[in-house]
C-alpha cells in the first residue's frame, strides 16, 4: 500500500520531474566536470543531455511543489546547469563577466517563467527559506566560485551536502585565508553581508560555526580579488 502511495504522489502532477531530472542531472556532472572544472568543449560537441535537461527545467510545475527540500535541490540545480547553459551558448567563454547581460539580463524558462540568472537566485531560490549556505552551492562558472561538485543535490542527500559543502569551503584557503594578525575573506562574504549577519562580526560568526581553527575575533578583514576567470577543463 505504502508502495502505491508513493508511486501515485511522485508521478501525480504535484511531481511531474519525477526523479528522471536528477538521474540526468547526476549523469551529466559526473561526466563533464572533473574537480570543480567544467568540459565545456566536450558538452559543445555533444549538447543533446545539457539541451534535455533544459527543456525539462522549462517544464517544472513549481507551484506545486510544497516540498521545500526537494524545491530547493530542483532549483540548485537548475541554476548550476544554466550557467553552464550560458557559458555553451557563448563560447568561448573567458570571463562570464565578459557576456553583456550574463548574470542580470539573459533569460530563461524556469518552470514557465523567463526569468534571469539573478532572478533564479533572489527571487525563485533564496525566499524558500534564505538559507544563507546557499552561496557555496550555486557555481557561477567562476574559479572564484564555490567548487562544481560533479554530482546532483537531491532532497534526500540536501542538507548533508550542503553543509559539508559550506564546511570545505570555509576550511579552503582561497575562501578564508589568516595571515598573522589578518583574515582575508572571499569577495562573496562583502557583496552579500547581509546573508551572513549584516556586519564582520556576524561574518566571522558564521564561519566559525564551520571552521576546524576558528578565526579570531576583532582581527581586521581584507577581501581578496575574486578570480572571475572561467571554471573550464582543457582537454
Amino acid at each position: 500500500m505504502k508502495v502505491l502511495i508513493f508511486f501515485i504522489l511522485f508521478n501525480s502532477p504535484l511531481f511531474p520531474q519525477s526523479s528522471d531530472f536528477f538521474t540526468k542531472t547526476n549523469k551529466f556532472l559526473k561526466t563533464h566536470v572533473v574537480s570543480g572544472k567544467v568540459n565545456y568543449e566536450q558538452i559543445l560537441r555533444n549538447p543533446d543531455d545539457l539541451d534535455s535537461l533544459v527543456s525539462m527545467i522549462s517544464e517544472f510545475r513549481l507551484k506545486t511543489a510544497s516540498d521545500k527540500q526537494y524545491k530547493k535541490a530542483l532549483l540548485i540545480n537548475t541554476y548550476n546547469l544554466l550557467v553552464i547553459k550560458n557559458v555553451i551558448d557563448n563560447y568561448p567563454v573567458k570571463n562570464p563577466l565578459k557576456v553583456k547581460g550574463f548574470f542580470k539580463d539573459i533569460t530563461f524558462n524556469v518552470g514557465g517563467k523567463t526569468v534571469t540568472l539573478d532572478k533564479l537566485e533572489h527571487e525563485m531560490l533564496f525566499p524558500i527559506d534564505k538559507d544563507p549556505r546557499l552561496h557555496f552551492v550555486l557555481v557561477c562558472a567562476a574559479k572564484g566560485c564555490p567548487v562544481l561538485l560533479p554530482k546532483a543535490y537531491t532532497s534526500e542527500n540536501l542538507e548533508e551536502e550542503i553543509r559539508n559543502k559550506t564546511i570545505a569551503t570555509l576550511n579552503d584557503p582561497r575562501y578564508v585565508k589568516v595571515e598573522e594578525n589578518n583574515i582575508y575573506l572571499s569577495e562573496l562574504f562583502k557583496w552579500y553581508r547581509i546573508h551572513f549577519g549584516g556586519n564582520e562580526k556576524g561574518v566571522i560568526n558564521f564561519i566559525n560555526d564551520y571552521r576546524e581553527s576558528k578565526l579570531p575575533e576583532n582581527t581586521d578583514i581584507s577581501y581578496m580579488k575574486y578570480d572571475w576567470s572561467i571554471n573550464e577543463l582543457k582537454e
